[in-house]
């Protein structure tokens, strides 16, 4: 005998062989499971069926607020015992609209970890690679630095009386790091063969600035690139491509990174704002020497400020040079007592100091 359908029925009760058509156990719309259509037979019968896990799940939840039967409650723990497949709902057929809701759930949960993986993924290679540029910037820097003191070691095969190599390591104490001494032009030629586009060298006391400086067609390239040109997020200390070198520019520009969580590049620049740097007035003469030109220069100010602030011009007429001088120094951290005239030269460093605001120091050529 086949049993009508209610129109409003999308759940078919199999007992003992017989279709009987009863009222929704699942709300079609809402997903809420009626607790008094759940009677306490179907619920011992659903201990002997593997559910659709989400349908369980709502089912333990009505029994547990809805029931307080020992008989139930240990048919439900039967039922909490079934390992659920989605595809033997025989006593229970949830609506239509209802299944369909289970699988977009568990597609968009499929989706949602996916995404999650590929963005960790992302994430974890981008700091993978942050690291080892850092590691490789840092390998440059050491091998620089370190090739004049390993060149110059050669002097303990050549016989030299103990004055001569006294005077000789003190050379090369002077020149090492791109300072003042007889060999800076040497020093230049050296670094100028590895990377054609070094125009000099950089160094800041009590910082770890010390630094061939390269300058390129433009001001990105270096961005993104090492001293040996290959592609690194450190970058290098580059200087701007609109300044004229042997001739210095009026306004000479020089950028560099600086790294969150490293000492390279520009990352110490930021000791110039602690009065431990400021009160030693050593500090305040930095040497930024160029091919066949040894050259000493004044810090005259230090701030921060936003990229918005025009610091970046190379040339000045002379009565907006006077006006520049003067309010950059008004800017400053300190007061540096050094004065500026309309002819002088001056040297400019610029790196990051937050994601809105830029450090900048500003030097005058004295020597």
């Amino acid at each position: 005998m086949n049993n009508p359908k209610d129109n409003n029925s999308d759940i078919e009760i199999i007992d003992k062989g017989k279709v009987i058509e009863e009222e929704p156990v699942v709300n079609e719309y809402t997903m809420v499971i009626y607790p008094e259509v759940l009677k306490k037979a179907k619920i011992k019968a659903l201990s002997k069926v593997k559910l659709n896990k989400e349908v369980a799940d709502d089912i333990r939840k009505v029994v547990q607020e809805e029931f307080n039967d020992e008989n139930i409650n240990y048919s439900l723990k039967k039922v909490e015992n079934i390992k659920f497949s989605s595809a033997k709902i025989n006593m229970l057929n949830p609506p239509k609209k209802y299944k369909q809701m289970i699988k977009i759930k568990h597609a968009l949960r499929n989706s949602i970890a996916i995404i999650c993986l590929i963005v960790a993924g992302f994430i974890l290679n981008i700091v993978y690679n942050y690291y080892e540029d850092q590691k490789e910037a840092k390998i440059q820097v050491e091998e620089l630095k370190n090739r004049l003191e390993s060149e110059y070691s050669e002097i303990s095969n050549i016989s030299l009386t103990l004055e001569q190599q006294e005077e000789v390591q003190a050379e090369i104490t002077d020149t090492k790091m791109g300072g003042t001494g007889l060999n800076n032009n040497e020093s230049f030629k050296y670094y100028h063969s590895k990377n054609s586009d070094t125009v000099g060298y950089l160094e800041i006391k009590n910082t770890d600035i010390s630094y061939p400086v390269v300058q390129a067609s433009d001001n990105k390239y270096y961005l993104n690139n090492g001293f040996y040109k290959q592609s690194t997020s450190a970058g290098w200390i580059f200087a701007d491509y609109r300044n004229a070198f042997p001739n210095l520019s009026q306004n000479t520009i020089i950028y560099g990174h600086n790294l969150k969580g490293t000492d390279i590049m520009f990352g110490t620049l930021k000791k110039t704002l602690t009065d431990q740097w400021l009160n030693n007035k050593d500090n305040h003469f930095i040497k930024f020497n160029i091919k066949d030109h040894e050259y000493r220069w004044q810090v005259f100010s230090i701030y921060t400020t936003t990229p918005d602030f025009n610091y970046i011009d190379v040339s000045f007429t002379k009565e907006n040079f006077t006006s520049f001088t003067q309010k950059i120094k008004g800017m400053s951290v300190r007061f540096f007592d050094v004065s500026i005239d309309q002819d002088d030269k001056i040297l400019t460093l610029s790196t990051c100091y937050t994601s809105t605001k830029r450090l900048v120091l500003h030097a005058k050529l004295i020597d």
